[in-house]
């Protein structure tokens, strides 16, 4: 499906019934064309995979903060390879290539992904998804979003506890977290939220990404990952560098 719905900037080389070789080289935001890259890209338990021909050639063998797996594979995004069944689906999947190659030309160049064209790692992303959605529904999602790229605001700080039994916040009579205050200017409690359960949806999803980011960032730390030291403000650095 892949090789029907193949771009113009991308060249084939080889194919075959379950493997695409090909130089991608896709167009920058001004039109101009971008860094041209050797792929590889593959079917395997009915997802499409991809990587770099030769891997670690023009990218790091494998880096979490420029979204290549341990095998040297793209994280192109959430299930991104997954069920590509159709021409449209095939013409999107090529468009998060794109997308992706160029993040990778800002990384290189910058050393970090351009802002909002990432997820958290491994599972974390699930649950980021979520708590976007709850922000969007408060109306503070680019307050999320600051808090997850920037380390910005108060959704960056320590959060309240949720109840494990009902959807809600502990400690009703503690001031609302995001510093809301009645007509007259007292602090708005807990309990008296009227978005209390979307608010509770927030910090519960906003919690069980932190503790996915953590379980993700720990299981590099066991397999003696290596950073390689192209990135800004890595979590593996302290860990020691190939480069």
């Amino acid at each position: 499906m892949l090789r029907l719905a193949l771009p113009s900037w991308v060249a084939a080389e080889k194919c075959t019934a379950n493997e695409l070789n090909v130089i991608a080289t896709p167009p920058k935001q001004s039109g101009a064309p971008g860094t041209s890259v050797k792929i590889r890209i593959w079917t395997a338990a009915d997802a499409v995979n991809v990587a770099e021909a030769q891997i670690g050639h023009l990218f790091p063998r494998s880096c979490p903060q420029r979204h290549i797996n341990h095998d040297g594979t793209f994280c192109l995004g959430l299930n991104a390879g997954a069920n590509i069944q159709n021409n449209q689906l095939a013409a999107e999947w090529w468009g998060k290539l794109a997308k992706y190659l160029n993040c990778q030309e800002y990384a290189k160049a910058l050393a970090q992904w351009p802002p909002r064209q990432q997820l958290s790692h491994g599972n974390a992303a699930t649950f980021q998804i979520e708590a976007e959605n709850f922000a969007l529904r408060l109306g503070i999602l680019q307050d999320y979003l600051d808090a997850v790229e920037h380390h910005e605001g108060w959704l960056a700080g320590d959060l309240p506890k949720c109840s494990k039994d009902e959807r809600r916040i502990l400690n009703g009579r503690a001031p609302c977290p995001k510093g809301c205050k009645t007509k007259r200017g007292a602090k708005l409690l807990r309990k008296q939220c009227k978005d209390s359960e979307i608010m509770w949806g927030l910090i519960a999803n906003e919690t069980l990404r932190r503790l996915e980011e953590k379980h993700f960032v720990q299981s590099y730390r066991r397999d003696d990952f290596k950073c390689c030291g192209t990135m800004k403000n890595c979590p593996f650095r302290e860990q020691g560098s190939i480069l």
